[in-house]
C-alpha cells in the first residue's frame, strides 16, 4: 500500500519537521532532512535485498534515522517522537496522482485487495483517510492474521479471502523484498512499481513486469487476463 498506492514521502519530511520542533523549538535544518530520509531509504533498501530483519524497521529505523539526523532528544522523548512521527505520516499521506482513477475504472469490474504489512490499528486508519475503503472488497493486514510479507501464506490468505487461485491473481507492489518475493512464492502474476528508476535486487526472483506507476502496472495485467 504505502509506496504503491499512497505517497508517503512527503509526510515523513513532515514528520520530521514535527520532530525536530518539539525537540528544539527551532525550524528543521534542511540538510538533518536529508540525513533523516537518506538513511530510512538505505534501511528500506536494507530490507528489500533481506540484509536486515523486520524487527529493525518501524520504531528502531525511526529511532536510527533521527539519531544519524542529530535529533538532539533524550531517550525519554523517543516514546514521543515515534508516535509524532506515525500520527503525521498516517494524516499527511496523499495518494499518487493516477490512482484514484485507475482504481475508479477497475472497481466493480474486478476483485481488488488490498495486502499490507503492519499494526490493524495504524493501516486501517491509513486505508480510511486516503479512502482506499470505497474501491477495494478486501483489505488483509498482517497484524491481524499474524502472517506477513513476504511469507507466501499471507499472498495465499489473499487469495482465499477472494475467493481466487493464486495463479489466476496479479499482484501489484513497490517492494522487491516484501512484494515480490512474496507474491512469486504464492505464484501470483507479481508487477513491481518501480517510480523512482532504482535497482531491482539481483537475488530475488525477477518480476513478472515492471511499471513505472499504477496504470502501466494494470496495463500489464490486463495483457496477462486477455
Amino acid at each position: 500500500m504505502d509506496g504503491t498506492l499512497l505517497d508517503t514521502d512527503p509526510a515523513e519530511a513532515d514528520a520530521f519537521f514535527e520532530m525536530w520542533r518539539f525537540v528544539t523549538g527551532e525550524p528543521c535544518p534542511s540538510d538533518a532532512l536529508a540525513v533523516f530520509t537518506d538513511e530510512l531509504d538505505a534501511i528500506s533498501r536494507a530490507w528489500d535485498e533481506g540484509l536486515i530483519p523486520a524487527s529493525e524497521l518501524g520504531g528502531p529505523a525511526i529511532r536510527k534515522a533521527a539519531q544519524k539526523a542529530g535529533l538532539p532528544a533524550h531517550p525519554s522523548q523517543v516514546p514521543a517522537l515515534e508516535e509524532i512521527y506515525l500520527k503525521v505520516t498516517v494524516s499527511h499521506g496523499r495518494l499518487f496522482s493516477e490512482v484514484p482513477a485507475c482504481l475508479e475504472r477497475l472497481s466493480g469490474a474486478l476483485p481488488l485487495a488490498i495486502l499490507t504489512n503492519g499494526p490493524s490499528t495504524l493501516q486501517r486508519r491509513k486505508v480510511q483517510l486516503a479512502g482506499l475503503d470505497r474501491w477495494f472488497d478486501v483489505i488483509h493486514i498482517s497484524g491481524d492474521s499474524g502472517v506477513a510479507k513476504p511469507e507466501a501464506g499471507a499472498f495465499e490468505r489473499l487469495a482465499d479471502a477472494v475467493g481466487c487461485a493464486p495463479s489466476r491473481m496479479g499482484f501489484i507492489g513497490d517492494s522487491p523484498g516484501s512484494d515480490i518475493l512474496g507474491a512469486s512464492r504464492a505464484k501470483m502474476r507479481a508487477v513491481w512499481i518501480n517510480r523512482y528508476e532504482e535497482r531491482y535486487p539481483a537475488r530475488l526472483p525477477a518480476p513478472w513486469a515492471v511499471a513505472t506507476d499504477l496504470v502501466a502496472a494494470i496495463d500489464a495485467l490486463t495483457r496477462f487476463a486477455t
